[in-house]
This record gives C-alpha cells, sequence and structure tokens, in this order.
C-alpha cells in the first residue's frame, strides 16, 4: 500500500535572519513523520512533508 505523504504551507512570521529558518526547518525535520521541510525566509513560508 503507498504510503500517503501530505504537503502544507505555512506562514511564519517573525524570521529574520538565516539561522531562524535553519533553527525552524531542524525542528521540523525532528518530528517524526516529517520526510521534508524547506523554509523560505524572504516569503517567510515553510514547506513540510
Amino acid at each position: 500500500m503507498a504510503e500517503d505523504i501530505r504537503t502544507i504551507e505555512l506562514k511564519v512570521a517573525g524570521m529574520t535572519c538565516a539561522m531562524c529558518a535553519k533553527t525552524i526547518e531542524h525542528s521540523l525535520l525532528d518530528l517524526d513523520g516529517t520526510t521534508d521541510a524547506e523554509v523560505n525566509l524572504g516569503n517567510e513560508t515553510v514547506r513540510v512533508e
């Protein structure tokens, strides 16, 4: 049976630097069930699978 992978995009206000973005990305990747996380600092968005 194929795995059900969902992608969501979230707005994250207040990110001011690349370190903020990396901290959020690494925290999301540490969560069970997260296969990918991509932070866009310019748009203040996070895409999570």
